[in-house]
């Protein structure tokens, strides 16, 4: 029963507090794992890689970054292919000069036919060396999200058909990896109360033995979740080739009177439940509804189901506006044959769909009585709330001098309950000796916050977690540090980012900052810090202690050239400290020890 009262909350917009101030998935992230056995054929080899493919707001440019560890010998040549897994295919993008060492780093622009290709996993990033010219370890790119199979049920689909003008519409999402799969189903117009709905094993015009049953919740709408470990061993396979469908049934039609297959539409796709609550001003009603859309794989269009319960709908239309804000319809639904169904397919535009990733986007559905909107439900994509980040020994605190890299990633789905991560760690000094997620800004030191897997040399896990626990993630307060017995502080740290905060390669980066020195050092009451800055920036200076607690800081715009900062340490217990600077908007930083005498 909590399982299903969670679901109801989330529908009707009973969220926690904490959940309103999380703004909505909105990025793309790619990610792989590689290792020898996805090549073709097949290479034995322990070394492994991850790597994370980041895309940006609007979709035109992404960063790859990876890290390698164990590989034969020196790379030799690192590209992304195009070919399906389990095949070779060609080049599509060379990143070899991009490589430095055992990591990755490449900001690209993003390419005609990049995501089509993408989003239908049919890219992969391969690692050649030497003595594996073909390729040592591979993995095929995956984008972070959850699996939404929509159906829309029909009188037309029973086997045998049944007349009926009743229809419905909704969906069941699965978040890889975890155990708990949920639902949500509209029905409307049915000759009476639903006497059962369920799950069944069948394919389209073939009846079939029940798998699970459907709960029924407020009139004509089912919601809650199945633990798939109660479910046959081949339910996911069977949903994954379209072998499930959905059965309502009345007294008058017992043996259903609509039915829909359950079928994928692809990885990127939106939900909405519709209710008077969300409309601005709020209203009271006995209408609701579900809607869906998806995406077709080049972006350029979206289909919609949306079937409205409860209310006589006059018209349904996408509207441009973020949650508790009106805006105008952009596009009017087109309606099916059924009463208060809508189905179609528009093409949509690149920055309608940066808005509708972004939350500014909702269904509006009309009637007499209100003919300005009756019932309202914010559209949000299915996509994971990600961060992917890097690892290195100069963003602990103090800074280490460890050539080991780390690359991460940590993936929220999207209700906020569940969240996986995985990491790799290359050329630690020695095994790790523990992993965690701290309590702690960039530039400071703080508690544990999570404990994870220790890598070795990739950790990976997953586990339950609250709206405040990703509010505290979005803040960009918390890092993830991998210590060692020669490092029990921590050898590697990344900051919990959508970004990459070590210094990049070489090759690619050009430096901010430059020539710092404080004088005098060691110094008693007063300091003067300078630098210089090689372009105009914006930047942090930073005074911490040796445990990493900032006593002082200060942003400001610096002009290309040099500065000079009097800092005034007479309230500053003696002892030694680390004066940072830090570019805002880029990785790397300058750090340089002060000593406060007695």
């Amino acid at each position: 029963m909590r399982n299903l009262f969670i679901s109801f909350s989330f529908l009707l917009c009973w969220c926690a507090p904490a959940w309103a101030q999380i703004s909505p998935n909105n990025l793309m992230l790619f990610t792989t794992d590689l290792n020898g056995g996805q090549e073709v054929p097949a290479i034995n080899t322990d070394a492994r890689g991850i790597a994370t493919l980041l895309l940006s707001e609007d979709r035109t440019a992404m960063h790859l970054h990876a890290v390698f560890s164990g590989l034969s010998g020196p790379i030799t040549g690192c590209h992304i292919h195009d070919a399906a897994a389990g095949t070779n295919g060609p080049v599509l993008i060379d990143v070899t000069s991009k490589v430095e060492g055992n990591s990755l780093t490449a900001h690209l622009a993003v390419t005609p036919g990049f995501l089509a290709k993408a989003l239908k996993n049919g890219l992969y990033l391969n690692v050649h060396t030497a003595a594996n010219p073909s390729g040592e370890i591979r993995g095929q790119l995956e984008i972070r999200t959850e699996l939404q199979y929509a159906a829309l049920l029909l009188g037309s689909k029973e086997v045998p058909p049944v007349a009926t003008n009743a229809s419905g519409v909704g969906y069941v999402v699965v978040t890889p990896g975890y155990s708990i799969l949920r639902y949500v189903f509209a029905i409307n117009g049915l000759s009476g109360p639903i006497t059962g709905a369920h799950i069944h094993d069948g394919a389209a015009g073939v009846s079939g033995p029940v798998i699970a049953a459907l709960a029924t919740g407020l009139p004509n709408i089912l919601v809650g979740e199945l633990q798939l470990t109660s479910l046959p061993p081949d339910f996911l396979p069977k949903l994954e080739s379209g072998q499930l469908y959905v059965n309502v049934h009345t007294a008058a039609n017992p043996n259903g009177e609509v039915r829909g297959q359950l079928t994928y539409n692809g990885p990127i796709a939106f939900e909405t439940f519709l209710n008077g609550d969300q409309r601005v001003p709020p209203l009271a009603t006995s209408g609701n509804g579900v809607g869906l859309a998806y995406l077709s794989p080049n972006l350029d269009s979206i289909s919609y189901m949306v079937a409205i319960n409860g209310m006589t709908a006059t018209g349904v239309s996408f509207n441009s506006g973020a949650a508790g804000t009106n805006g105008p319809a952009l596009l009017n639904l087109t309606a099916a044959a059924q009463p208060n169904l809508y189905v179609g397919k528009s093409l949509i535009g690149a920055n309608t769909l940066t808005d509708m990733l972004k939350g500014k986007f909702y269904l509006n559905a009309t009637s007499a009585a209100q003919p300005n909107g009756e019932i309202r439900g914010q559209f949000t994509s299915i996509l994971r709330r990600v961060y992917a980040f890097d690892l290195c020994g100069e963003q602990e605190v103090p800074p280490t001098n460890s050539t080991a890299k780390g690359a991460a990633y940590i993936a929220a789905n999207y209700l906020n309950t569940h969240l996986e991560y995985r990491f790799i760690a290359s050329g630690l000094s020695g095994p790790a000796t523990g992993a965690h997620i701290h309590d702690g800004a960039f530039g400071a030191s703080g508690p544990v916050y999570i404990s994870l897997f220790n890598p070795n040399p990739v950790g990976s896990g997953q586990f339950q977690i609250t709206g405040n626990d990703i509010l505290k993630l979005e803040s960009g307060n918390t890092y993830l540090n991998i210590h060692t017995s020669t490092h029990p502080n921590g050898e590697i740290r990344g900051q919990v980012l959508r970004k990459l905060s070590c210094s990049e390669n070489t090759t690619t980066l050009e430096p901010l900052l430059d020539n710092i020195t404080i004088v005098p050092n060691p110094t008693f009451n007063q300091a003067v810090l300078t630098f210089e800055t090689l372009k105009a920036c914006q930047a942090r200076v930073l005074l911490a202690d040796l445990t990493g607690r900032i006593l002082y800081q200060m942003s400001d715009n610096y002009a290309q050239g040099h500065h000079i900062i009097n800092l005034d340490l007479r309230q500053t217990p003696p002892g030694m400290y680390f004066i940072q600077v830090l570019p805002e908007n880029r990785a790397g930083g300058l750090v340089y020890k002060l000593v406060k005498g007695e």
